[in-house]
């Protein structure tokens, strides 16, 4: 949910999250849900019912950041939960249609970022401000960083993006290890606003998720880092090691 990587591979990519939040907040492990008649793998936030990744057992994943540009003064109400909207993507033909489509009054700011490792892959990153939604096509041969603009500032996301450009260039090409590696490092000497964060009022890195997905197939990877328990859902036909 808050800070998530996106590297593209030979025929798809692996998009890998770090889910910052109360350490308490209760949270089912990923597995599948039918929802009108979609087989859809996510974690599930138990609070709101919504989540903030997830993918089908076909070309689509999805995945949330709270905040759009900059931190915004959080709403007292909101008419949904932006975990449900993550899941209300996969009720439309195309991600297309459902950017233009999805109604958002009255929604806290956020970031989706909507891939589609169909026929060939597309990515889409949909900014709702709270007033007007920004539509991005992104860079499918890029590999990108985002941060939450309502934990990390703009220093902070920039700092962050030079970690994963280090990374980057220390080899010809990732794994989905090094990623997990990555996300799961200690990246400068203090815990508030590193990778795996952790802060006074009990809002820490809780989990880390990772959709890695070709055309030889798909995986869902979990860790809960409150609990130490790890998940590795195989989602369809894979040739995985």
């Amino acid at each position: 949910m808050c800070t998530v990587t996106f590297l593209p591979i030979e025929n798809g990519f692996i998009l890998t999250s770090n889910r910052d939040e109360k350490k308490h907040r209760p949270t089912l492990p990923p597995q599948s849900y039918l929802i009108k008649g979609e087989t859809l793998i996510f974690p599930k936030d138990e609070e709101a019912g919504g989540t903030w990744i997830v993918t089908d057992k076909n070309n689509r994943t999805v995945c949330l950041l709270n905040g759009a540009f900059e931190n915004h003064i959080k709403q007292a109400h909101h008419t949904k939960s932006r975990g449900l909207i993550v899941l209300e993507s996969f009720q439309h033909t195309n991600f297309s249609v459902f950017v233009n489509a999805v109604e958002l009054a009255n929604v806290e700011p956020f970031t989706l970022l909507l891939i589609d490792n169909g026929s060939e892959l597309k990515f889409i990153e949909l900014r709702w401000d709270g007033n007007q939604k920004h539509i991005t096509e992104i860079d499918t041969e890029q590999p990108k960083i985002w941060s939450s603009t309502t934990l990390y500032s703009q220093p902070i996301r920039a700092q962050r993006e030079v970690w994963f450009k280090e990374i980057l260039q220390s080899k010809n090409q990732l794994t989905e290890k090094d990623l997990l590696n990555f996300h799961l490092s200690k990246h400068d000497n203090g815990s508030v606003n590193d990778l795996i964060m952790e802060r006074d009022n009990e809002l820490q890195t809780i989990s880390v998720s990772q959709v890695v997905d070709s055309k030889e197939g798909k995986r869902f990877y979990y860790i809960d880092l409150i609990t130490d328990q790890e998940h590795n859902i195989l989602i369809n036909e894979k040739q995985f090691s």
